[in-house]
């Protein structure tokens, strides 16, 4: 958890001094995201025994409405503070009260539109599920700058915190209304536990509230670049949600429910190591901007360790699709196999292209994200429409098609703007494809084994992971073992210098 001395602990200079205090801002992150997704994968486990799909379709939307109101609350403007090389007062308060009026604006806005956002997506339970959000949505508004500030400074260990009790309270919510037999509200309930809990927490980490006069001067710095990242923004959170709002839409909310968990699970992993790298990643990123070569050795380290844990676990989880969905949710879960297989390699690169949108912030092209997620945008849509007829099979695999294509796309721009040869960039990958054929050999092997042994269940699933594990560890085990001492090591040690072989 956060303390004061955390807080006040000024960020070191030079090269160095940078990477220890990312290595520590990863390792808070990290012990945070395992905290928190321990809490979560827990839960899920059990809620999706004693819920239907079509409450996690319900679950779906809500985070899409969240992520929608969040987005236009943010506006850009802790995008901005970040970047923003030199900040002043000035910039803070005026940030500040931009903040506090978009929010206000967004959550009033969504308050009115629920019933509408309800006929759209022919979900009527949606209506007040949104508005009970409402609330929370405005307190987790009123701590972008905050949570801005805490990032800027490298201070990682209060977001982190902030994550565990914020994932605390959505279970807290979530079982107790489920223990009172309203099932039916126990995740609304639980999503707007969430967001209060975290708004509140990061409250306490960083109380201070620049309550200056806004000025215009600031406003205009600040705006130029908030602005852009507002529009680039708005087409990455409508491209990223587009299939789930089209496959609700055309196919019902139990579809959703199926499509929901089979990319969630193939996104776990990489999700969780986006809430680590993108957090560190940018004020990184940021602060090497001036040197393109420092920066382009960066990210390809990045890559390539991103590489050798995706990709192999994108490999297991496709090939151990039916065995995992039935054991973790049970057998009504079973139809969402095939679109996760449909999905995992298109998802798996897209997994490899998580830090470049902090490479086009910190290199200040953040139209870079508009151009790329508005042609998937536009794929996707175009896909969806295609296949739809094809039902869930159709759509995941036109879906997978997209997200190949555009993390390629993406790969190439990050190595125009820092004038990286885009060989290198590929290169950084090649490594990981060895040990990726190999845990998907020993995935197949151990699936073998456990249907010859007669095993079902848990001791079938530990045969698997111990099989793919041993494989892993076996190829990997060097290079795993100097990325924690790597995240992990003391901060007066000198580590994530020197790149990796």
């Amino acid at each position: 958890m956060s303390d004061g001395a955390e807080q006040d602990r000024p960020i070191p200079q030079g090269a160095s001094a940078l990477w220890r205090s990312v290595a520590r801002g990863a390792r808070d992150t990290l012990v945070g995201e395992v905290s928190a997704q321990g809490l979560r994968v827990g839960g899920t486990i059990v809620l999706a025994h004693k819920l239907a799909p079509a409450n996690f379709g319900l679950l779906r939307e809500l985070v899409v409405v969240a992520m929608f109101t969040t987005m236009f609350s943010e506006s850009g403007i802790p995008d901005a503070v970040i970047q923003r090389r030199d900040l002043t007062p000035e910039h803070e308060s005026t940030a500040w009260w931009l903040s506090l009026g978009t929010v206000s604006l967004a959550v009033g806005s969504l308050y009115c539109a629920a019933p509408l956002i309800a006929r759209l997506m022919a979900l009527p339970v949606l209506a007040p599920a949104t508005r009970l959000l409402c609330l929370p949505l405005f307190l987790e508004g009123t701590a972008i700058i905050p949570v801005a500030r805490l990032a800027r400074n490298l201070h990682f260990r209060a977001l982190a915190a902030a994550d565990v009790l914020a994932e605390l309270a959505f279970l807290t919510a979530a079982f107790a209304l489920l223990w009172r037999g309203q099932g039916e509200w126990s995740l609304p309930a639980g999503v707007a536990a969430r967001l209060a809990t975290h708004a509140t927490v990061v409250w306490i980490a960083d109380h201070r509230i620049p309550l200056g006069r806004p000025r215009w001067r600031a406003a205009r710095d600040i705006g130029r670049f908030a602005l852009t990242v507002l529009s680039g923004r708005i087409v990455t959170v409508a491209s990223a949600n587009a299939d789930f709002i089209l496959v609700g839409r055309l196919l019902g909310a139990t579809m959703l429910g199926y499509y929901s968990i089979a990319r969630d699970l193939l996104r776990f992993v990489p999700d969780r190591i986006h809430r680590i790298v993108g957090r560190v990643a940018l004020p990184a990123f940021c602060r090497m901007r001036e040197d393109d070569r420092e920066l382009g050795e960066a990210y390809c380290n990045f890559l390539q360790y991103l590489a050798r844990i995706v990709l192999p676990v994108a490999a297991v989880v496709a090939i151990a699709a039916p065995r995992v969905l039935t054991t973790l949710y049970g057998n009504k879960w079973l139809p969402a196999a095939v679109p996760m297989r449909l999905l995992a390699c298109g998802l798996a690169l897209m997994a490899l292209r998580m830090a470049t949108t902090s490479v086009y912030y910190a290199k200040n092209y953040p139209s870079m994200d508009l151009l790329l997620n508005g042609t998937r945008l536009i794929l996707v849509v175009a896909g969806i429409a295609a296949t739809a007829r094809f039902g869930l099979v159709g759509v995941s695999a036109s879906v997978g098609a997209v997200e190949g294509i555009i993390s390629l796309a993406g790969q190439y721009a990050v190595c125009l703007i820092t004038g990286l040869h885009f060989s290198k960039a590929l290169s950084a990958i090649v490594p990981s494809l060895n040990v990726t054929a190999a845990c998907g050999l020993a995935a197949l092997l151990g699936d073998a084994i456990a249907v010859i042994a007669g095993l079902h269940g848990l001791p079938a699933m530990a045969c698997l992971a111990l099989a793919t594990g041993i494989a892993f560890l076996w190829l990997e085990g060097a290079q795993l073992k100097e990325m924690f001492a790597n995240t992990f090591a003391p901060v007066g040690v000198h580590s994530l210098e020197t790149p990796i072989d």
